[in-house]
């Protein structure tokens, strides 16, 4: 893969709160892509979140639909982009490692432009995309609202 983007957050709670919450696809629509509907074509194992999990995330003139291929619950999941945006060999990694009562979440994704040239805005999109999403969770779990 060409690009790489590695987008880090530090939670003030612990890893087994944030986890319930990113990994919990339905429930992205809430923090990650606020305006656009995230619902589960394919259920994983464990149920209905894990391993083999296909969501399809939908809005604004976008449609993609992601896989979950590692589950590893509370520290880390792993998704790929079967088909949507402009991008291939898209793969992500979520990381949840705990330090004292905090959660740092590491969130990393490869890809490559699927047109020559898209490479930088992509990788400016996609990183102010999760930065703003996990900033939006970070608030929301505060709060308790999520």
């Amino acid at each position: 893969m060409s690009r790489e983007i590695v987008v880090e957050h530090r939670f003030t709670a612990a890893v087994d709160v944030v986890w319930e919450k990113v990994s919990d696809h339905r429930g992205m629509r809430r923090w990650l892509v606020p305006g656009m509907s995230v619902r589960l074509q394919r259920e994983g194992e464990p149920a209905p979140n894990g391993k083999g999990a296909v969501r399809v995330i939908e809005g604004a003139g976008v449609r993609a639909v992601e896989e979950v291929v590692e589950f590893e619950p509370p520290n880390r999941m792993v998704y790929v982009v079967l088909s949507g945006f402009p991008i291939k060999e898209h793969r992500g990694e979520i990381r949840l490692e705990p330090e004292g009562g905090t959660t740092r979440l590491v969130w990393t994704v490869g890809f490559d432009p699927r047109y020559p040239g898209t490479g930088g805005i992509l990788r400016w999109i996609v990183r102010g995309v999760f930065s703003r999403g996990l900033r939006r969770l970070e608030e929301l779990i505060a709060a308790e609202e999520i």
